[in-house]
């Protein structure tokens, strides 16, 4: 057997000394002696034949059969990532084992999903053109591709001075991710709700934190 693509060398001899002609038939190509796989199925078969001259008669034919066997190939996607909320980068990978002349190339893509908790996609392959791949025992290997948690900055309302005895008030805060902010203090001078309302209760300075 051979597979496709493969190349290998026949050779025959006659007891007569006189040269034997070689010829192919099936899933091959051959140059003279060397013989070239053009499918990864069916067979070839090699046929010897010596006519003979004045002094020796035509030998009888003799052939060989080889099967022919699927080259073995491999395409291999890269892992990946990305940070949440970014756009998906260009999917990579690599082939192994195709002929160049096959022109066989292969488009990435994953399985569908933005979220962290969702993490890993799968990246995969298809190749192309799909006739020459019957040629082929092809091994598709994946990869991975995490979504990482984003970075997040909090902006928040500028305050002014108050006074004890004045009323209470809310203060502002947004994030760039567009979740909720929460208030906190431990500051003595005053308190704040979680969503924001302030309330003097001393004389001092009043420090309130904003989180996301």
């Amino acid at each position: 057997s051979a597979a496709y693509g493969s190349q290998f060398s026949v050779a025959a001899s006659a007891s007569s000394a006189l040269t034997v002609a070689v010829t192919t038939t099936g899933s091959r190509i051959n140059v003279g002696n060397l013989v070239t796989m053009t499918s990864g199925t069916g067979s070839c078969v090699v046929k010897y034949n010596q006519a003979g001259n004045a002094s020796y008669n035509a030998a009888p034919e003799v052939t060989n059969t080889v099967t022919a066997l699927k080259k073995t190939a491999s395409v291999t996607a890269d892992a990946s990532t990305k940070v949440f909320g970014a756009v998906d980068p260009v999917f990579t990978g690599s082939l192994l084992g195709f002929l160049v002349g096959d022109g066989v190339s292969a488009s990435y893509s994953r399985t569908a999903g933005e979220s962290v908790a969702g993490s890993p996609y799968i990246i995969s392959a298809v190749l192309t053109p799909v006739p020459v791949l019957a040629t082929y025992d092809v091994t598709y290997n994946t990869a991975n591709f995490d979504i990482t948690t984003a970075s997040q900055t909090i902006t928040f309302g500028a305050l002014g001075g108050k006074t004890f005895g004045d009323a209470d008030f809310s203060v502002t805060a947004t994030s760039d991710s567009s979740l909720p902010v929460s208030f906190s203090t431990v500051s003595p001078a005053c308190s704040v709700t979680s969503g924001g309302l302030v309330s003097v209760l001393a004389a001092g300075s009043c420090t309130i934190t904003a989180s996301q």
